[in-house]
C-alpha cells in the first residue's frame, strides 16, 4: 500500500521539519516520526504533497530514505480537495493511506501504531476506512466529524452515513449523535484514512462543481461517495495531535515521552516542575 501525506500549507515549511524527541529520547523531525511509522505499518511507499518553494527543504529532509518517499508539487495553492488530486498519478488503481503533516499520532502504549491499525481495519474490511478519535463538542468546530451507526457487537467500529465539516455542537447534537460516546463527545477525525481509488472523482466532481474550489474538503468527496460504497470509521487506540493548535506541539511531545522507557523519569520531572 501506498500513502499520501499533504504538506503545502502555509505551515508545512516549518512545522513538519521541526525536532522532537522520539519514545526513546533520541530528536528526529515530526515528518521522520511519520515516515517511519509509515514504514513500520507495511506502507511500500509514500508521496509527500508539498508547495513547490519547499522542494528544497523537503528533498534535504527525506534524503536518508531513498526511494521510499518522494515529493509531489502543488502547482498552485489551491486548496485541500487538490492538493490530493496531485497524487492520483502516484497512487494509481489501489487503495492509498492519506495523512496530514502537521499532526503528531501517538499510538496507545503496547498497541500499534496509529497507521497500522487503520491499516488491518481497512483489509479486514476491504473498504475506505477513516480514523477517528472522542473528542469534545468544544473542540469539533476544527475537525470533520462523523454521524452513523456503531457495527453490532464492535465497540470501536461505526458505519458512516454523513460526515459534517467543523459542525456546531448543536448540528453534531442533532445530526452526528452516536451511542456509547459520553455526553458532549463526538467522532471526529484522526487525520488519517485508507481510502478506495474511487475517492479521485468524487473530489474532482466536488472541485468542479464548486464555485470556490479551493474551499472543497474531503470531506465534500466523501458524502458523495457514501452512496456507493461502504465507509467506515475507526476509533484508533491512541491520540492526534493537531501542531497549529495553541501548544499542541508541546502536548504532543509530552505523550510522545510518556509512551517510552523513561514515562517514570518524565512524570517525576514534571512534578518537579510544578513543584517549583
Amino acid at each position: 500500500m501506498k500513502a499520501v501525506i499533504t504538506a503545502a500549507g502555509k505551515h508545512h515549511s516549518h512545522l513538519p521539519l521541526q525536532t522532537i524527541a522520539d519514545e526513546a529520547g533520541q530528536p528526529l523531525s515530526i515528518l521522520s516520526h511519520q515516515l517511519q511509522a509509515l514504514r513500520d505499518a507495511g506502507v511500500d511507499q509514500v508521496g509527500i504533497i508539498i508547495n513547490p518553494k519547499d522542494l528544497g527543504l523537503y528533498e534535504d529532509a527525506i534524503s536518508e530514505y531513498g526511494d521510499f518517499v518522494e515529493c509531489i508539487c502543488q502547482d498552485r495553492p489551491q486548496g485541500y480537495a487538490n492538493a490530493i488530486l496531485c497524487a492520483e498519478a502516484f497512487v494509481g488503481n489501489q487503495n492509498f493511506l492519506l495523512s496530514v503533516a502537521d499532526h503528531l499520532f501517538v499510538g496507545a502504549r503496547g498497541e500499534n501504531n496509529c497507521f497500522r491499525q487503520l491499516i488491518d481495519a481497512s483489509h479486514a474490511l476491504n473498504c475506505s476506512v477513516s480514523a477517528v478519535q472522542a473528542t469534545s463538542e468544544s473542540e469539533i468546530r476544527r475537525f470533520g466529524t462523523v454521524g452513523g451507526e456503531r457495527v453490532e457487537g464492535k465497540s470501536d467500529l461505526v458505519r458512516i452515513a454523513q460526515v459534517i465539516e467543523k459542525p456546531t455542537p448543536t448540528l453534531a447534537e442533532q445530526k452526528l449523535f452516536i451511542s456509547g460516546l459520553r455526553a458532549g463527545h463526538y467522532y471526529a477525525y484522526f487525520g488519517i484514512h485508507v481510502l478506495t481509488p474511487g475517492i479521485f472523482a468524487h473530489l474532482r466532481e466536488a472541485v468542479d462543481s464548486s464555485e470556490a474550489s479551493n474551499r472543497v474538503t474531503l470531506t465534500d468527496a466523501v458524502n458523495r461517495m457514501l452512496a456507493e460504497e461502504d465507509f467506515y470509521a475507526l476509533e484508533v487506540k491512541g491520540e492526534r495531535f493537531d501542531l497549529e493548535a495553541p501548544f499542541g506541539l508541546l502536548h504532543g511531545q509530552l505523550a510522545q515521552a510518556l509512551n517510552g522507557s523513561a514515562r517514570e523519569q518524565i512524570l517525576a520531572d514534571l512534578l518537579g516542575l510544578v513543584a517549583r
